[in-house]
Parts: C-alpha cells; structure tokens; sequence
C-alpha cells in the first residue's frame, strides 16, 4: 500500500469513529457552547494529541501492554472520574448563573485611562483564553480515553494497520496519523462552527438549559463508563 491509499483508508476508518456518538461529541458540545467553536476545535486537539501518543506508542510495542488484563479499565475509570468532574462543574456553574452569553465589549476612546483598561482587558482575555484551550485539550484527552474501546481499538484494529504502514517507515506512519485525525479535525470542527452559531440565535434562558443538559450528559457518561471501567477491575 502507498501513501495516499494508506491516508485515504485511515480517513474513512476516522469517519467511521468520529462520527459515532461518544463522550468526545459531548465534550465538543460542552466546550463549543461555552468558550465557542475555539473550544470544540481544542477538544479535537487534546483528542489528536493521545492519537499521537498511541501510533508512537504501538509503533514502539505499546500494544502488548494495552491487552494486558486491567490496563484498558484503568484507563476508562480515569476518564470517567473526570468526565464526572467536568460534568459537575459545568452543570452547577451554568445553573448557578455562572456561565453567560459572551457579549460585545464596548470600550471608550477618549483618554489614557481608557486606552490602558482596554489593553488590560485585552491581557486578561489572551491569558484566560490560553487557560481555555488546556482545559478543553484536556477535556479532550480525558473524554478519548474514558471510552473503554478506545485502548483496545487501537491494541487491535489500529495495530493491524499500523503494521501495513510500517513498511513505508515514518512517511507511513505519519500518513496513517494524518489521515486518522484529519476526519476527526473535519468533522468536530464542522460540529464546533455549529454550535457556537446556534449561541446567537439562543436566550440567556436557552444558554443555560444547553450547558446544563451538556454537564448532565456528561454526568451520565462519565458514571457510566467510569463503572464499567471499576466493575471490569473488580472482576479481573
């Protein structure tokens, strides 16, 4: 297999993942609705960056570790205690009132003092969007591993084509990453823009009905596959 077969496969098999509805589509809505399409396109990014780290990883004989009985429970239990926090956090401050719409700031022209809050302003906003985009790349890691077949999927089906991209060496295995996330960049992007348009078009009231929903579903995904990652410890 050359290159561009190999990077077109591994884009339909990331179509095939990404448009499934999991704990990462809920993150990407959580964080789309409340820091804007910024935060879905984060989420993606935090989602890529485990992506990274599983064809390194395999390419390097991580797979054999990853079958190993308890490895892959583990992994979804963490993901799901954070999902909970996450969950919580974000249910309790949007219906405590915590969260509102983003609305446009006015600021004046007429002074120095003016000026100098508008750049003030301007700082506080590029350091709290820096602190935005860790959060929602970690809530993107945390969401990728939480699933309790991410681990196995790539020990398996992932190991399987990682083996033929080897023979092309690096060049390979960097088309089969390239193409994996590309579907993943493709379409949470493209469900990030929609939500954060749909933010216009909503009330104060709607805006808070979302983001509670959103910590709530992320409530019940996190408990769910944080139990199944306990229970599968438990019995091994």
């Amino acid at each position: 297999m050359t290159l561009g077969p190999l990077f077109l496969t591994a884009l339909a098999i990331g179509f095939s993942g990404a448009i499934t509805p999991g704990p990462l589509l809920v993150a990407c809505l959580t964080r789309s609705a409340r820091d804007g399409w910024r935060g879905g396109l984060f989420v993606t990014v935090g989602h890529a960056i485990l992506e990274l780290f599983a064809v390194v990883g395999l390419s390097l004989g991580l797979g054999a570790v990853l079958t190993r009985p308890g490895v892959a429970p583990a992994i979804s239990l963490v993901g799901g205690i954070f999902l909970l926090w996450m969950g919580y956090g974000t249910a309790r401050a949007a219906w405590r009132g915590d969260m509102t719409l983003p609305v446009a700031e006015h600021t004046g022209s007429g002074g120095p003092a003016n000026r100098a809050g508008a750049a003030g302003t301007g700082v506080q906003k590029t350091a709290a969007g820096r602190q935005g985009a860790v959060g929602a790349a970690v809530t993107g890691m945390a969401a990728t591993v939480s699933g309790p077949f991410w681990a196995l999927w790539w020990a398996t089906v992932g190991l399987s084509y990682l083996t033929l991209a080897r023979p092309l060496g690096a060049p390979g295995l960097a088309a089969f990453y390239f193409g994996h996330v590309s579907a993943d960049f493709i379409w949470y992007s493209a469900v990030a823009l929609a939500v954060a348009g749909g933010r216009r078009l909503l009330t104060a009231r709607g805006y808070k009905t979302l983001l509670v929903a959103c910590g709530l579903l992320l409530l019940v995904l996190g408990g769910w596959f944080g139990f199944q990652g306990l229970l599968s410890i438990i019995r091994t």
